[in-house]
């Protein structure tokens, strides 16, 4: 199979929000105040808010926020542009990286692969998310699809885009990300092949599964050169 490039989703993937979330969970509380119900401490509001968010990060952070208020992390006067401008306010101040990303770059770019990234969000908020993990520079391309000048994930328009810039084909870029509908639904309509990185572990009814899974992009090295020895 000809592969000639690697594409990624960034939350999840190439970046682990979980820990990110641990270490902001002091900053969070804080900040929420009387939006949390007492007692709630940084330890169980970071537990919650992780379990939540990886069974509805799919459906959104609406239905994760009701989903806190359902725990009874969050009061049922909470208010949601509060909420959500605290989670922004801490991606911009914290990212935490996964412990194996020098060697994994280091294995792509072995690989003679075009590397890229394609994530939803304000260029504000995920290029801080980068600046944090000093990650623009392991990419030939990125794409931050904002719904404005770029239409979101799953559109293929921010797929297709970005196989412009690298100038290949999608059939021959690889997409790795968690997000069954955003990233494995949406590179698979694009014409990319889909690989999904199971960091959540959370599946989608009625989304055709990938045809390729990973535990964390780690993997997709030996991936790539199982799939390139295919017929």
């Amino acid at each position: 199979m000809k592969i000639t490039g690697a594409v990624f989703d960034l939350d999840h993937t190439l970046f682990d929000r979980y820990a990110t979330l641990r270490a902001l969970a002091p900053f969070l509380v804080e900040r929420l105040g009387e939006d949390l119900m007492p007692g709630v401490d940084p330890r169980r509001f970071a537990e919650e808010l992780s379990a939540a968010d990886r069974l509805y990060i799919v459906e959104g952070w609406e239905r994760i926020f009701s989903a806190l208020i359902d725990r009874g992390i969050l009061r049922k006067s909470a208010d949601f542009s509060r909420y959500a401008e605290s989670l922004y306010a801490g991606f911009r101040r914290t990212a935490v990286p996964f412990p194996f990303e020098d060697a994994f770059f280091r294995a792509l770019r072995e690989r003679d692969l075009k590397v890229a990234l394609i994530t939803n969000g304000s260029e504000s908020v995920q290029g801080a998310k980068l600046g944090l993990l000093d990650m623009a520079r392991r990419f030939d391309e990125i794409v931050i699809a904002d719904g404005e000048k770029i239409p979101k994930k799953p559109d293929p328009a921010p797929f297709r885009l970005m196989a412009e810039r690298l100038g290949e084909e999608p059939g021959t870029l690889l997409y790795a990300g968690d997000n069954p509908l955003n990233d494995v639904d949406g590179s698979r309509r694009a014409g990319y092949i889909p690989v999904w990185v199971r960091t959540t572990g959370v599946w989608c009814e009625g989304i055709e599964k990938a045809p390729y899974e990973v535990d964390t992009v780690a993997e997709l090295p030996a991936l790539i050169d199982r799939l390139r020895n295919e017929a």
